[in-house]
């Protein structure tokens, strides 16, 4: 219905010509109607809608797109002012680019060592308190030695001290024996 009613603005705006033209678009319009009624599948006549309104899309924009024509750029050369803009303005662009993708790299690099010191840092962590781990393991069994050796003579002192006293018991039993006989 919409393009119905800008289809009748537009009529107003149109020569002889175009309304010729108009009139076979409508008359091709109407024929393509016609072809959709004698589709039964809804499926089929909606993909055939949809492939039809997609073509008149298509068309329209070529239609809307402007064409270049090579050989009259070669024949009207564009003028020298706007020719050294437009170089300007793309040497500026590439410019820009050049710098953001440096400062991109830039930042790259940065984020990269960033991580790569996250990572040294943390191995350095480990290694150090493996380091600790290890010295407090030595100085753990160092002690857990020393005390041993210490018990160890202790014990053999006390040995020697009791042997010693079992031998000065012993004599002085015997020395009492002997005072006995004696007696």
């Amino acid at each position: 219905m919409r393009a119905l009613l800008g289809t009748a603005l537009v009529l107003s705006k149109l020569s002889d010509e175009s309304k010729t033209v108009l009139s076979k678009v409508k008359e091709l319009r109407a024929k393509e109607q016609k072809e959709l009624a004698k589709i039964t599948d809804k499926a089929e006549r909606d993909l055939v809608e949809t492939l039809s309104v997609e073509q008149d899309v298509k068309n329209l924009k070529a239609s809307v797109r402007p064409k270049r024509d090579v050989l009259s750029d070669l024949l009207n050369p564009k003028d020298p002012a706007k020719v050294k803009a437009a170089a300007a303005k793309a040497r500026q662009a590439r410019k820009a680019r050049a710098t953001r993708k440096a400062r991109q790299q830039r930042r790259a690099a940065a984020a990269k060592a960033k991580a790569k010191a996250k990572v040294r840092r943390a191995a350095q962590r480990a290694q150090a308190h493996a380091r600790l781990v290890k010295r407090l393991q030595r100085a753990k069994r160092s002690r857990a030695q020393r005390q041993a050796a210490a018990r160890k003579a202790k014990q053999e002192k006390n040995k020697k001290a009791k042997a010693d006293e079992d031998k000065k018991e012993k004599k002085e039993k015997e020395e009492k024996k002997d005072e006995k006989k004696d007696d």
